[in-house]
């Protein structure tokens, strides 16, 4: 079913869905000072960060309820079709909090 879901709206349409929300991560996470470890225009819809108080950063996430995978000290954060400009912002903010 999810195939299918993806097939009628369109890989190229997801793209473009997706795109002002990795470039308002990037932004946020810049402007936070936390580092981003995946390149500019990677081609990828993934972004991995590293934030200097990964425990903090875990727990903060948790407190928000937000999911974002992490190992190794780092995060790998994955915007679709289904997140929109808040669910960023309140991402960015969880991370924000000292």
């Amino acid at each position: 079913r999810s195939l299918g879901y993806i097939k009628s709206i369109g890989a190229e349409a997801i793209a473009a869905h997706r795109a002002p929300l990795l470039a308002q991560l990037r932004h946020g996470l810049d402007s936070l000072g936390v580092p981003i470890l995946t390149p500019a225009n990677p081609g990828t819809p993934i972004i991995t960060f590293a934030p200097a108080d990964m425990s903090r950063a875990e727990a903060a996430l948790r407190a928000g309820n937000i999911f974002a995978t992490s190992n190794n000290g780092r995060f790998r954060v994955a915007p679709s079709l289904y997140n929109d400009e808040a669910d960023i912002e309140s991402l960015l903010k969880a991370l924000s909090v000292d």
